[in-house]
């Protein structure tokens, strides 16, 4: 019987580092992403100082759930949509352009 449950606590660690992984991979992209998106905003000419107490500020304003979050969180999400419009477009016009010049090549 104890067999059983030992065996049943191994999968379920398995099962945890599995998804532990997939975590820190999803973060990884997350933060991959946000470093783009504040590239595009220009974020890196404002003073690194004023940049970091203005996130430290926004991480206490959304733990408190303050009003001004959901304004915030539009903003973010309309740019986020203006950056993924602009992404898109270039990336597959640039694919068919290459499909093209291969098939006129050879």
């Amino acid at each position: 019987m104890a067999t059983m449950h030992i065996r049943k606590l191994e999968a379920l660690q398995e099962k945890r580092k599995t998804l532990q992984k997939k975590e820190d991979e999803i973060k990884s992209q997350i933060l991959s992403d946000l470093s783009t998106y504040m590239i595009n905003a220009n974020a890196l000419d404002v003073d690194f100082d004023i940049l970091m107490g203005g996130i430290l500020d926004i991480i206490e304003k959304a733990k408190h759930k303050d009003k001004i979050t959901e304004a915030w969180k539009l903003s973010g999400q309309k740019f986020c949509q203006q950056q993924k419009k602009r992404k898109t477009p270039k990336n597959s016009s640039a694919s068919k352009k290459v499909k093209k010049g291969k098939g006129h090549g050879e």
